[in-house]
Formats: C-alpha cells, structure tokens, sequence
C-alpha cells in the first residue's frame, strides 16, 4: 500500500511546476484569496473554510513580506510571478491531498468487510485515475474535498463497525466509538464549512 501511495503521488507530482500558467478555477479561488490578504469584502456562495486554507498555503509558501499575492490578477492564462506566487508549492499540497485517498479508499474497503482484492483494486483505480489526477494537480478545492468527503466515510465505517463490536461486547470499549464519532463530527464540520 505504501508502494502503491508514492506511485500515486509520483504520478501526481511529475512536472507540476512546468505549467506556469494561471489554469481554470484557479482564477476564482486565487482572486479569493488575494481578496482575503487584503482585506477587501466580497459575496461568495460558498463557505470560505476551504479559500482560507487556500490563502494560509500562500502565506506559507510566499517569501516574507512579498505583496505579490495581494496585487496579482490571477487572469486566466496569465503567467505567474514564479518566486512571488508559490503556485507550485500550493500545486503540491494539492497533490498530497489527493494521494492520500489511495490509502483512505484501501482503509474503506476493508473497514467495510469487502474483499482484499477488492480492497487493491479500489485503490489501484484511485491511483491512477485520470479525473483524480488531474483535478490533484491545480489549485482547486476538489482534492481536500474529496478527502473529506473519504475520511467522513471512513469514520462513519469505523464508528458502525465499532459500535456492533461494542454491541457484541466482544473485547470492546467505548473509547474506539468515541474516537470515530469524533472524528465523524470534524470531518462533517470540515465538509459543510
């Protein structure tokens, strides 16, 4: 599984710098986050949970005291200002992101009772899927989505596998139910926010 997750993020990663260009939604979700550096009030129908997280990736990344973030148009096709702009760098967290579903789709499986070769497969397809490679690769809110979205489902899995183990008294403690239904919570609050 190890293996098979760096194979996924080498995918994922190979050349992700090359494309300079301003590509897609990344327009939106950068003119958002130039608009948070900034401090400048704007309508959105979206929650912000996920464009803050966006902005603190460039905060991160950007070299101390750079405004370039704040005074860069994000134009669709325009280039980047390479050192100013960590677009890569953002790239990159994007990418883990989606790499860590291999695992979480691994982990769903066999929480649910499903097959080992069942198991492998579902994580073999979301290796190397097209949509979930390219979507991992630009700077947009689809990759920490869909990692949410597996961790909820993962955590509902666990929390009603540990509850029929609870059920059964078999070895059990509440504790384990605890932990899922708690981290159920965060995911779900992470999803809607």
């Amino acid at each position: 599984l190890a293996a098979l997750t760096v194979i996924a993020l080498c995918i994922r990663l190979q050349s992700i710098s090359r494309d300079n260009r301003v590509v897609w939604d990344e327009t939106h979700l950068g003119r958002f986050s130039s608009r948070y550096t900034t401090n400048t009030f704007y309508l959105d129908v979206h929650p912000p949970l996920g464009k803050l997280f966006l902005t603190l990736l460039f905060h991160l990344f950007s070299s101390p005291g750079s405004s370039a973030l704040a005074t860069f148009d994000f134009a669709s096709g325009s280039t980047y200002p390479t050192p100013e702009v960590p677009y890569a760098a953002v790239r990159m967290v994007q990418a883990v992101f989606g790499t860590l579903l291999v695992p979480l789709a691994f982990a769903l499986c066999r929480c649910l009772n499903l097959p080992m070769a069942v198991a492998w497969m579902a994580a073999m397809f979301v290796a190397v899927d097209n949509a979930l490679v390219g979507i991992s690769r630009i700077i947009v809110l689809d990759s920490i989505l869909l990692f949410s979205n597996a961790m909820a489902a993962l955590a509902f899995a666990y929390s009603r596998r540990a509850l029929d183990v609870l059920s059964n008294k078999r070895h059990a403690t509440a504790a384990s139910w605890y932990w899922s239904l708690t981290l159920l919570g965060l995911t779900l609050g992470i999803l809607c926010r």
